[in-house]
């Protein structure tokens, strides 16, 4: 089972069992036979088989493409190691199954991405809070700093102006000192 990954242009193995246990990655380019289903003896389909492990080992293999509208999204490829023509109805089976894969392979993708934007979203938030409880400690700091220097003025300002009243008046340099 492998999807095209159209941003590097390669077919990339998502799935196998028993058989292929190849590099992840082979070539797309110049794969178009790719694009239709097929039936073939091994030898004759070497150039569009995809697992390189099947080339001159299996006496047939099927190639059913995965498309999605009018481009290729993924290929499923079954190998035999007797020849094993496909009937119709086999066909059309193997078409219907490939649908059902591109569908659950689209929506493996989809639920990825949305997982992806959600980690993305929490940790958005998370450094929106980073940032708020930041700009409360500048703020609490600014507003410390700037309450302290203004009652130190204040206080400046009132021993001044005790030291200007004159003896006489000791109940208005009480007040001051309070």
């Amino acid at each position: 089972f492998y999807l095209l990954n159209e941003e590097v242009s390669t077919w990339v193995l998502e799935a196998t069992v028993g058989g292929a246990q190849d590099p992840v990655v082979v070539e797309a380019s110049g794969k178009s036979e790719l694009l239709r289903p097929w039936c073939a003896a091994g030898r004759s389909a070497n150039g569009a088989v995809l697992a390189k492990s099947w080339k001159n080992r299996f006496a047939t293999v099927w190639s059913v493409p995965m498309t999605a509208g009018n481009r290729a999204a993924g290929v499923i490829q079954f190998a035999f190691e007797r020849p094993y023509e496909w009937f119709p109805r086999e066909r059309e089976l193997l078409e219907a199954a490939a649908e059902r894969c591109l569908r659950a392979a689209e929506k493996t993708r989809l639920v990825e991405d949305l997982a992806a934007q959600e980690e993305e979203v929490r940790q958005l938030a998370v450094h929106m809070l980073q940032v708020e409880e930041m700009e409360r400690r500048r703020i609490s700091r600014e507003l410390h700093d700037e309450a302290g220097q203004s009652m130190l003025c204040i206080r400046l300002q009132l021993e001044m102006l005790e030291g200007t009243v004159p003896d006489g008046q000791q109940e208005l340099k009480s007040k001051l000192r309070q």
